[in-house]
């Protein structure tokens, strides 16, 4: 998952895309059939992003399972 999300940014960096944080907290893996599980891993990885940058994340991304 990491190796994934670094080439992400990589590749958002090369279209011009500003990124402050280049090693962003990894929240997971979190089982998605129990809401609470979804909704908990959202508040904590907003949480990390905003202490990591002192400002409301921008952009939080989610790999889902595939099927």
């Amino acid at each position: 998952m990491k190796r994934y999300v670094m080439y992400l940014m990589q590749t958002l960096e090369k279209h011009g895309v500003k990124i402050d944080n280049k090693q962003p907290t990894l929240i997971g893996p979190v089982d998605p059939t129990k809401e609470q599980n979804v909704k908990s891993a959202l508040q904590t990885a907003a949480r990390a992003a905003f202490q990591a940058g002192q400002c409301a994340p921008q952009l939080i991304f989610i790999i889902l399972p595939g099927r």
